[in-house]
């Protein structure tokens, strides 16, 4: 039996970022029948929305504040090993790829390569 798109079951994203206009970017990057989006605009939210919701994936910007996006990966993946978290930046380095794989997070994409995280998200498996 096949699943049809109807009875497949939507993936739910939390979307954390401090500009509204880039969460509507990354809201649009997702069709609406194909994902449920939560949105918040900072990492303290991002922390709390995650435990209200347990969402598929977090994809969370890098540079926010009062708390950043490193911050609230190391707790959100402490809260919940299994916790999912693609975080997003401007920035690129050694540096910068060390600190998202101590914080946790699966992965980081570059802002200006956004398509790579919606692919990531649609690639893998719930």
């Amino acid at each position: 039996m096949t699943e049809t798109a109807s009875s497949k079951r939507k993936i739910k994203v939390l979307i954390a970022d401090d500009h509204a206009s880039f969460r509507r970017a990354l809201r649009s990057l997702f069709h609406a029948d194909e994902a449920e989006i939560i949105e918040c605009s900072d990492g303290y939210e991002a922390v709390q929305r995650y435990a209200e919701h347990h969402p598929d994936w977090v994809v969370m910007d890098y540079d926010m504040a009062p708390v950043d996006g490193l911050t609230a990966t190391e707790s959100i993946r402490k809260q919940y090993p299994d916790a999912r978290i693609l975080l997003i930046t401007l920035h690129d380095g050694d540096d910068i790829r060390d600190a998202v794989r101590k914080a946790g997070a699966v992965a980081y994409v570059r802002k200006e390569n956004l398509i790579q995280a919606r692919d990531i998200i649609r690639n893998s498996r719930i």
